[in-house]
């Protein structure tokens, strides 16, 4: 952000998609005392590790041996047990930013001359829930403005009213190994609400083209860069299904 910043962008907002299975990144800082006092950790038993993505575009998970659990045996190994270096990530920050607004600073000669430079709330309004009353002085009938909290599933918190877009699950596409896989609801609903139908959008970190297959769906032109030939290829692959897919929907 302060890289984008200090490139001359405006930064507007942070929207945060937040979800509740995200993957611990921390370690037991209480076996690590053991290690350096040289005192063997106790195990307490055992279990299978199972890993988030596919193996060699293998259609099934797959565990590696089994590993051993264990617990601390120094007297200073367990006054620190459980103890480790990082929370448990539940969001993803996306970054919402602008360039400054050339002409004469007024947004709607903005838009009149580039197309550019307000958000698409129309497009983006959050359906009302199945039997609720319409909320506001002045309520939208396609539903409430979107929000900058963009969640996986429901917190049932009693303000649910976010809208709501699950995580990629590996084995979704047999084909598709990229590591950190972007849900294309999540992009289709990013790419509608900063652009217009038949406007560009830039990817300069394509992955496996979620950006792409976003805009494909909704009127949107678009170029994509990708440095990882594999990664190009599979992106290259689903927007060929999905066309596929739209030319038998016509028929």
């Amino acid at each position: 952000m302060v890289d984008l910043e200090d490139s001359g962008f405006l930064i507007k907002d942070v929207l945060f998609w937040s979800y509740l299975n995200g993957m611990p990144k921390s370690r037991d800082i209480a076996l690590e005392i053991d290690k350096e006092l040289g005192v063997e950790s106790q195990i307490i038993g055992k279990y299978n590790y199972v890993q988030g993505y596919k193996k060699d575009g293998a259609d099934n998970y797959y565990t590696d041996e089994p590993k051993y659990r264990k617990a601390p045996s120094s007297e200073l190994g367990q006054k620190y047990k459980g103890a480790g270096l990082a929370l448990k990530p539940a969001y993803e920050p996306i970054i919402l930013v602008q360039k400054p607004i050339l002409t004469e600073k007024n947004i709607a000669k903005n838009v009149i001359k580039n197309g550019t430079g307000v958000l698409n709330i129309e497009q983006t309004h959050i359906p009302y829930e199945k039997g609720e009353t319409k909320v506001g002085h002045n309520p939208h009938p396609m539903g409430r403005v979107p929000s900058n909290i963009l969640r996986v599933e429901a917190f049932k918190d009693g303000y649910d009213k976010f809208f709501l877009v699950p995580k990629v699950r590996q084995k979704a596409e047999t084909y598709n190994n990229h590591p950190t896989l972007k849900p294309v609801e999540l992009m289709q609903h990013l790419v509608k609400l900063i652009t217009f139908e038949g406007q560009i959008v830039l990817d300069p970190f394509s992955g496996s083209g979620s950006t792409g297959l976003a805009c494909l769906m909704n009127d949107r032109k678009y170029i994509g860069y990708e440095l990882e030939t594999n990664y190009y290829d599979i992106s290259l692959k689903r927007i060929e299904d999905l066309e596929r897919e739209q030319m038998y929907s016509l028929f």
